[in-house]
Formats: C-alpha cells, structure tokens, sequence
C-alpha cells in the first residue's frame, strides 16, 4: 500500500517513511494504520510460479492443484464475491486471519488450500465466524473496530 496524502501545504507526500506525520496531521481521514513489508516480485510470486513449487505429498494434484495457494486463485477468479465475504464483517475477518499457527497443523494441508471448494473464505456463511484478536498477537487494541 502506498500512502498518498495531500496536506495543506500542497504538495504530496508518498510513501511508509511519512505515514506518522501524514496519520497525526490527518486524524479524521483514517481510521488506523497498518504497515506490511511484501516484496514486489510479480513473477516470484505469480501463481505459474508457485504452483510448480507445491509439495505433492501434502497437495495431491487430483485434490489441491493450486496446493496452498488455492485461495490465491479463487480471489483472482472470484474478487468481488471473495471481498464481500471479509467485509461482512471486518473486524472478525481480520482477527481469523491474523491468527498464531498450530503446530499440530505442520504436515496438514492448509484452510488457504480449499477456499475454491468450499466456496469461499467462510464457506456457505459467506462471513467470517465471530472472532476476537489473538491475544498472542501482542497487538494493543487501540482501533475502534476491535
């Protein structure tokens, strides 16, 4: 996400390395902020690349031909519905997502690997479950959508 803010001097700022001053400056034209670092590789990270990289012995090709990546290809084939369903309710879909990992899941296919079968994210509820934030996230709750 690129931050684009027009202050009142005119000019536009751009960029992670100002969102602290652009969010204090402009309090009312954002709710939170969230920073995420992803590098920008478009074909590391295209499906035809991915896909061939899947570990067959989790993912068989007959069940899970995108393997864990599956859900990749169902918000790219089915977008609108898919943003529907996390903004049903925000705040749940976020803390579903943002969610430490089982150990006993290691060796397990992944949820991420059946979002084309069971149509969807959520399923049949086309909405996230009601979700409270991880409390090992260590994140503060300051936002007035949790």
């Amino acid at each position: 996400m690129i931050l684009k803010v027009k202050p009142r001097s005119g000019s536009a700022t751009t960029g992670a390395v100002s969102w602290p001053a652009n969010w204090s400056h402009q309090p009312r034209r954002s709710r939170g902020v969230v920073l995420i670092s992803a590098p920008y590789f478009p074909d590391a990270n295209a499906l035809s690349t991915l896909v061939p990289l899947v570990d067959r012995t989790i993912y068989p090709l007959d069940r899970y031909p995108d393997g864990q990546s599956d859900y990749y290809r169902s918000y790219t084939t089915h977008f609108r519905p898919a943003v529907a369903d996390l903004d049903a309710d925000k705040a749940a879909s976020l803390a579903s997502i943002y969610r430490r990992g089982d150990p006993a899941s290691i060796g397990k296919p992944s949820p991420n690997a059946m979002v084309t079968r069971k149509g969807g994210r959520f399923g049949a509820a086309h909405r996230a479950p009601p979700t409270q934030p991880d409390p090992a996230s260590g994140r503060r709750r300051t936002s007035p959508c949790w």
